[in-house]
């Protein structure tokens, strides 16, 4: 079978929502699942097996400070009162030119580890980065 290149999925066709709102400054994002395994010694053999014991999952996005609502959300567990902000992250993949490429994935349990407060510099566009943790996905 021969790659068509127009089926490769285009990440400008890519948007990420939060809440039912697409968060139009993003730009740019990761999400990984890891499996941690344990090595099984097996008699008979000197391969070792592979047994998987747990999953965690890692990510990041970024793209251009637009306001600072997300940054207030996830700064709350700064407050001493409040537990840490967890939520879900909806990514929809729909390129026009892969159709068989379209789907929703949820990010479950979202946690973010910093509050990106300001980070600017004279004559430059302010961006800033997210990296989360989750504890599960979906594709829909």
């Amino acid at each position: 079978m021969v790659l068509k290149a127009e089926t490769v999925i285009n990440g400008a066709f890519c948007k990420v929502y939060h809440e039912g709102r697409w968060l139009t400054f993003v730009n740019s994002l990761e999400a990984t699942m890891n499996v941690d395994y344990e090595d099984i010694a097996r008699s008979g053999t000197r391969w070792v097996g592979k047994k998987a014991m747990g999953v965690s999952g890692e990510g990041s996005m970024s793209g251009f400070k637009m306001t600072h609502d997300f940054a207030k959300l996830i700064s709350v567990v700064g407050d001493d009162k409040s537990s840490p902000y967890i939520t879900e992250l909806l990514i929809e993949v729909n390129d026009p030119e892969s159709p068989q490429s379209k789907a929703f994935i949820r990010l479950k349990e979202v946690q973010f580890e910093a509050a990106p407060i300001i980070n600017a510099e004279a004559n430059s566009i302010v961006e800033e980065e997210y990296n989360f943790t989750f504890g599960g996905v979906e594709y829909l």
